[in-house]
């Protein structure tokens, strides 16, 4: 939180620093006797500042939103459910030779699942971390939409955001499939 307010303070001089730099591309690139046209880089900046005023909001609904979906697909495959009914299935074996087979699928069912399980931890780390440092560099990336040429930085964040979030329902699908 403080080094995204850190950038969230530098947000305001590099945004000035990129209109003032996009005033001169635009001056360099006019026809002789033309006016630059600012409006344009001044209506961007207005844009930025609200997605930036905004993004708190916005992280907070893309984060509820899938929590709560993937909570939902996670309600079929909770941990003592899955134990249980292979604990069930664990009784109803036969330790002989006709039952190598049972046993085989039984022993890799069940080594798939604790790596499953694990692997749910570091999916969430992964997760953490991306959107973590999303929020972060967020006013910096939010800022480059000022200048034409580098908007689709801030475009690419929006979209990282939305591929984290499918990330997390993804992965709660693929769990219940598996489970």
């Amino acid at each position: 939180k403080q080094i995204h307010n850190l950038f969230f303070g530098i947000f305001f001089g590099f945004a000035t620093v990129l209109i003032l730099m996009g005033v001169i591309v635009e001056y360099f690139k006019m026809p002789l006797g033309g006016f630059p046209q600012t409006s344009q880089l001044v209506g961007r900046a207005l844009i930025a500042g609200i997605m930036l005023y905004s993004l708190p909001e916005v992280l907070n609904t893309l984060a509820d939103l899938t929590d709560s979906i993937a909570s939902h697909i996670n309600s079929y495959n909770t941990f003592e459910h899955v134990v249980i009914k292979l604990g069930d299935k664990l009784n109803t074996l036969t330790w002989s030779w006709t039952s190598v087979k049972d046993s085989i699928i039984f022993a890799i069912s069940w080594t798939t699942f604790f790596i499953l399980y694990i692997s749910i931890f570091i999916m969430n780390a992964g997760v953490m971390f991306v959107w973590t440092l999303l929020y972060v560099l967020s006013p910096i990336l939010i800022a480059l939409f000022i200048i034409p040429a580098t908007a689709s930085v801030t475009t690419g964040m929006y979209r990282a955001l939305f591929e984290v979030c499918a990330w997390k329902i993804c992965w709660a699908v693929l769990a219940a499939l598996l489970w």
